[in-house]
């Protein structure tokens, strides 16, 4: 995508560069939009002053004004990118009182990363632009939750496995289950768990449900997919002061 934006820039651009906002600067920006469980829609494109005239195949993008936090990425930048992505929500975001917020994640190019002014690539700079807000907790009850019996399932996520599929899954096993056991589901207490943030093969999601006075069995069915299926745990202290959020 890259080359066919440099190899297209003159043709696509050349007629509106005089309306970048700092055309002495070569800056350039790629926007990650329109985020989702799916996948998201890149753009590649220059910062102008005005958008009355769009060249044919380009379209125009007007970005929201929002706090951002801004991460600069040192070193060639198909090592750096990747990995000052894993310190962004791998280390920043836990640690932060800080969530993304809607709006555009925003790669920041300009002379800093320029290959063809002979800046070596172990020099290169480009800055990356997350939208974010603060961590919104509304406290509104706290109960007292005592120690109870739990089928428990937990998924755990691949490189290409997106998050939703992992979520898919826990519940799909949990519901073939409750199912084998002859379980009326409407009666049953659910409570789950992720590390939601976490890069696909880190990723992981978990399910407890509520089995407290009810007869359950544990057989082979409880391999599923070549992973085990632990029906019966026993919370062994009392998780108390939850706030339901």
């Amino acid at each position: 995508m890259w080359k066919q934006y440099f190899d297209e820039w003159q043709q696509t651009f050349g007629n509106i560069a005089h309306l970048r906002v700092e055309p002495e600067k070569e800056i350039d920006y790629s926007l990650t939009v329109d985020r989702d469980e799916s996948g998201y829609t890149y753009f590649i494109g220059i910062e102008v002053t005005s958008v009355d005239h769009v060249p044919s195949g380009a379209i125009a993008r007007l970005i929201p004004k929002t706090k951002y936090a801004r991460f600069t990425a040192i070193g060639p930048v198909g090592e750096s990118i990747g990995r000052t992505y894993d310190y962004i929500f791998k280390g920043w975001f836990p640690s932060s009182s800080f969530q993304t917020a809607p709006g555009p994640i925003m790669e920041h190019y300009d002379m800093r990363c320029a290959t063809h002014l002979g800046i070596p690539p172990e020099k290169h700079e480009m800055d990356i632009y997350i939208p974010i807000e603060p961590v919104k907790t509304e406290t509104k009850e706290i109960v007292e939750l005592q120690p109870y019996r739990a089928a428990y399932y937990k998924a755990v996520g691949t490189k290409g496995r997106k998050w939703h599929q992992v979520k898919k899954e826990t519940f799909d096993v949990m519901i073939a289950w409750t199912l084998s056991q002859g379980i009326d589901q409407s009666n049953l207490r659910i409570r789950a768990h992720n590390n939601g943030g976490a890069p696909e093969e880190d990723f992981y999601y978990e399910v407890y449900m509520d089995v407290t006075g009810i007869d359950v069995s544990i057989t082979e069915d409880s391999l599923v997919g070549g992973q085990e299926l632990v029906p019966i745990a026993v919370m062994d202290k009392n998780m108390s002061r939850l706030p339901i959020r």
